[in-house]
């Protein structure tokens, strides 16, 4: 089988598994439309699979290509160290999309700021932020469809790396018109009123947590998904709602009120395959975030973490 296979055709096997559609993969490693569509042919016959199957939602890789897709795309890493592949990112010339995990409220609080520098520093470069599953963090770094993740996961598996980005707070929202509470809520408070709930977050399981030493309870109205659908939802009502500080800093509709429980703050991280490690495109987007994000007052060289 390998005998029909060239380091060309695995380009082009982990540009479509990274873009996960065929023109965008052509455009990465600078091939035309139908010189792409006729090597991902080849490489079909060779391994006698589909390998990638048009749905709606762009071309999803079969078994086969999932269990090849760490292998290769960490072999191309090491052919173009060997062979000498291109050892710059100039961020400032290169036409570039980068795949970023995170969550809603991360998108709320990095977006804004990321976008805004890299007007300035890097026009040419492309974000897609995108929301998935915890449990399919994993195979998305491993498999080379995202860049890297940020999250505020505790621990990943062996081959990922990570270091701390920025930690952030939570607060109590409510509404501006709220009839009760004016600026700031108690610990009484917070258990008497009626709660929006927040699925994919962990600051729910940390309310609970603290409510339950306190011996005390609360009363769960609504239960979301996404952090700014619950914002939305107190902006209108009633409720109450636990959500990260720098989400809503800059919002005047509703009332940020300090959290009256004591839980800890969500440590945010940067998580990065290994296999991109010494990448100069994926070492300069990781230092580009940190300088972006963190303020200068919190920055100071952290040593970068694995997990073994």
């Amino acid at each position: 089988m390998l005998n029909g296979v060239d380091l060309n055709l695995m380009r082009v096997f982990a540009a479509v598994d990274a873009e996960r559609n065929v023109s965008r993969a052509a455009s990465k490693i600078g091939l035309t439309q139908p010189a792409m569509s006729n090597a991902l042919s080849r490489l079909r016959r060779v391994f006698d699979d589909p390998l990638f199957v048009r749905t709606p939602s762009g071309m999803e890789p079969t078994a086969l290509a999932l269990e090849m897709a760490g292998a290769v795309h960490e072999a191309l890493v090491h052919f173009e160290r060997a062979f000498g592949g291109p050892r710059e990112f100039n961020p400032q010339r290169v036409i570039r999309r980068f795949r970023i995990l995170m969550s809603d409220a991360g998108q709320i609080v990095v977006l804004p700021t990321l976008m805004r520098a890299l007007s300035l520093s890097a026009p040419g470069i492309t974000i897609e932020a995108v929301q998935i599953p915890r449990e399919q963090v994993v195979e998305s770094l491993q498999s080379g469809s995202a860049d890297i993740a940020i999250s505020h996961l505790s621990s990943l598996r062996a081959g990922i790396y990570q270091e701390p980005l920025f930690d952030d707070s939570y607060c109590c929202v409510a509404s501006a018109k709220h009839p009760v509470l004016r600026g700031s809520i108690s610990a009484q408070q917070f258990a008497a009123a009626k709660h929006v709930a927040i699925a994919s977050g962990n600051a729910e399981a940390l309310v609970e947590r603290t409510l339950s030493k306190k011996r005390l309870t609360r009363d769960i109205a609504l239960i979301v998904t996404q952090y700014h659908i619950a914002i939305e939802v107190v902006r209108t009502t009633r409720l109450v709602a636990t959500v990260p500080l720098r989400s809503v800093r800059s919002r005047t509709d509703v009332q940020v009120m300090a959290h009256p429980l004591s839980i800890p703050k969500a440590q945010i991280r940067i998580f990065w395959h290994r296999r991109v490690n010494n990448d100069p495109a994926n070492q300069w987007l990781r230092r580009f975030l940190r300088e972006t994000l963190v303020p200068k007052s919190e920055t100071s060289p952290v040593p970068e973490k694995k997990n073994e």
